[in-house]
């Protein structure tokens, strides 16, 4: 699980505040209908409510940035509440109920890593959000070789 507060930040689009750094903590968090105990949603038309309350991110996918930018990313790195390991996210269904812990979520949409942190952390080309916007997916190309 990983968790965030806001922050201003120039580089941060309209807002100039964000809360895209997210850190792991260790004992269990509670989720609710609005997202993580502890977590702080900035932008909440475009990263809150019911629909978009926790985001997923699978590790597999986090290192295959890894590959292709030539640096390290942290849990958290793309915003993402859960970062999964082994478990198919870029082929999760719009519908799809998972028991993650003791929680039940259920997948309202696809994810797009967050503009913010391309514009961030993840400034080099390629920026993840473009990329995944072009391919028309949420996460790297299915070739990614796992």
């Amino acid at each position: 699980m990983n968790v965030g507060q806001g922050k201003d930040a120039d580089w941060a689009g309209r807002l100039k505040r964000t809360a895209i750094d997210k850190r792991p903590v260790t004992g269990p968090v509670a989720v609710g209908s609005l997202g993580l105990a502890g977590d702080e949603q900035v932008d909440k038309p475009g990263h809150g409510g019911c629909d978009q309350a926790v985001y997923v991110y699978a590790r597999e996918d986090l290192d295959w940035w890894v590959e292709r930018l030539g640096r390290e990313l942290l849990y958290g790195t793309f915003g993402e509440n859960i970062t999964t390991t082994g478990l198919d996210v870029s082929g999760s269904l719009i519908g799809e109920i998972w028991r993650l812990g003791t929680s039940v979520v259920q997948i309202t949409s696809m994810r797009i890593p967050c503009r913010t942190r391309s514009e961030s952390a993840c400034s080099a080309e390629p920026r993840p959000t473009r990329e995944a916007r072009h391919r028309g997916a949420p996460g790297p190309p299915a070739d990614r070789g796992r």
